[in-house]
């Protein structure tokens, strides 16, 4: 057995992954040995449901398809919140130095 994405979460994948590389521009891929911490805000649209640990899945996914991170181990603190913005659903991520608390 397997899963397979829908189709809006395949197309929002990709936009994700066209808007985090031209944010990133040129920048070095985050390796191994850093350890990093991320923030993860999404705003839902009028109708959409998801649970807020499934809303972190797809942006660690993108990061590293991105070539923001090397590889998503290296995420040792993951937050992620579930709003709600009918005029601009849409998905805000931070990504600091991981810091022991």
């Amino acid at each position: 057995p397997f899963i397979v994405s829908s189709k809006k979460v395949l197309a929002w994948k990709k936009e994700a992954r066209v808007q985090i590389a031209a944010q990133w521009g040129s920048r070095e891929t985050i390796g191994g040995g850093i350890e990093l911490a991320i923030n993860i805000q999404s705003y839902l649209g009028p109708r959409q449901k998801i649970d807020t640990d499934n809303l972190a899945a797809a942006p660690l996914d993108i990061l590293e398809k991105s070539g923001v991170i090397s590889n998503d181990y290296w995420i040792r603190r993951v937050v992620s919140e579930r709003h709600r913005d009918v005029d601009n659903p849409r998905v805000e991520i931070t990504l600091t130095e991981y810091e022991e608390t």
